[in-house]
């Protein structure tokens, strides 16, 4: 990938069962290789280093000057062996180069409500960003389901809209969903930028 550069930020992200929540890691791209990664791992981070194990599947979120670079990439080298190495697709069709307004996910945990065929199943959101929400969930969704939601964004203010699960993640005993918006007000979608621009600030807090 022409973008990539020694010294160059990297994010990596994965959902930790026990703790129910999505951890991000903040790494710096070491070594470059054609299909593998040597990144730094902050030593302050360690303690999330026992779930990075190889064969795990991470998502790596590459900054670079035209936007987000978004690949789903498997660990070679845990932080555990001093090294750590992941390997990604260089020919991956479903690379994404996400603009920031688009991108942007902050973890959040807010009450939603998913509408399935006639039934209402309440949990709790992972995340946050302006393409879409992750959640997780006992319940069984496949890939390609076409989901209604609400979120409650705050006391008594509700978001409605409807999206299509992209990614499932299965763990012990529950599941890990990706839900990507498909049809959404211009209104309402400002109001999930307007939320997301909140926390960033650091106005409000979700954790």
């Amino acid at each position: 990938m022409k973008e990539l550069r020694i010294g160059q930020k990297t994010r990596i992200k994965f959902y930790v069962a026990e703790e129910g929540k999505l951890i991000e890691i903040d790494c710096i791209i070491r070594e470059i290789e054609y299909d593998r990664l040597l990144l730094i791992f902050p030593h302050n981070k360690m303690n999330y280093a026992k779930y990075l194990k190889e064969g795990n599947e991470v998502e790596v979120n590459i900054y670079t000057p035209n936007g987000i670079k978004i690949l789903q990439s498997m660990i070679i080298n845990s932080p555990l062996d001093d090294d750590f190495v992941i390997e990604y697709d260089e020919d991956a069709q479903d690379l994404q180069s996400i603009q920031r307004r688009e991108y942007v996910r902050i973890p959040m945990s807010l009450d939603i409500v998913i509408l399935k065929a006639g039934s209402e199943l309440p949990t709790k959101t992972v995340d946050i960003g302006g393409g879409g929400i992750k959640f997780a969930a006992k319940d069984e969704f496949l890939l390609g389901d076409i989901v209604n939601f609400r979120l409650n964004s705050s006391p008594g203010e509700f978001i409605d809209g409807k999206g299509r699960i992209i990614n499932v993640q299965k763990f012990k005993n529950n599941s890990l969903y990706v839900m990507y918006f498909v049809d959404m007000t211009e209104w309402e979608r400002d109001k999930i930028f307007k939320l997301i621009f909140k926390v960033e600030a650091g106005n409000i807090r979700y954790f």
